[in-house]
């Protein structure tokens, strides 16, 4: 008989369980356990305990055994549910799935998440997996601290000065951008590579 196995959790609060609900398609969650065991071909039965709501929860005796039922439950619409290893009553009952998370952009073109396989609770475990980062392309900036202003302004001056006043809008407008890289250049130094390429 199947209520032979019946167990208590107080050894058991750590490992993974597995809950199986009262569902449409099958008699009772007692014929998904079964049917779980003869799909495995196990060794030996399931362990389980029966709860008051008639709902099941098996012990898989190790982490294949585990995935192997999880995966049953993805394939062949066989409903099995994951149940919380923390003490108490579980929130969420259903396997995780991962809704939002935030990364900087370098990072997130390289990195791929997922959800732990069985730690659930109010808060889904997540799993962040980074690959190995390309360094990415330095852009120096202007270093306006250690610009050099009274400098600027009279070179700025000095090209202004030497270079005709041009009377169409456009060519007044290039002479002026002109003028101002032209100074720039000279006087306000670009920012050095960091040494530290990600904030994260």
């Amino acid at each position: 008989m199947l209520q032979s196995r019946e167990i208590t959790e107080e050894n058991l609060n750590n490992v993974p369980k597995i809950l199986i609900p009262q569902t449409h398609g099958f008699e009772s969650p007692i014929d998904v356990a079964e049917a779980i065991e003869e799909y495995l071909n196990l060794p030996t039965k399931l362990q389980m305990k029966f709860l008051h709501s008639g709902q099941v929860l098996l012990y898989p005796p190790d982490q294949d055994t585990f995935s192997a039922i999880m995966e049953i439950g993805e394939i062949h619409g066989i409903p099995v549910q994951l149940k919380t290893t923390s003490h108490g009553e579980s929130t969420h009952l259903a396997r995780g799935v991962l809704d939002l998370s935030f990364t900087s952009t370098n990072i997130a073109q390289n990195a791929t998440w997922t959800t732990h396989p069985y730690l659930v609770s109010d808060h889904f475990a997540t799993c962040i997996k980074i690959h190995k980062l390309a360094k990415p392309k330095h852009n120096p900036r202007r270093n306006t601290r250690k610009a050099e202003w009274s400098l600027f302004r009279k070179t700025l001056a000095e090209h202004l000065n030497n270079t005709p006043r041009a009377e169409n809008l456009n060519l007044l407008e290039q002479r002026l951008t002109t003028a101002f890289h032209t100074a720039a250049n000279k006087t306000i130094p670009l920012t050095k590579e960091a040494k530290q390429h990600y904030k994260d």
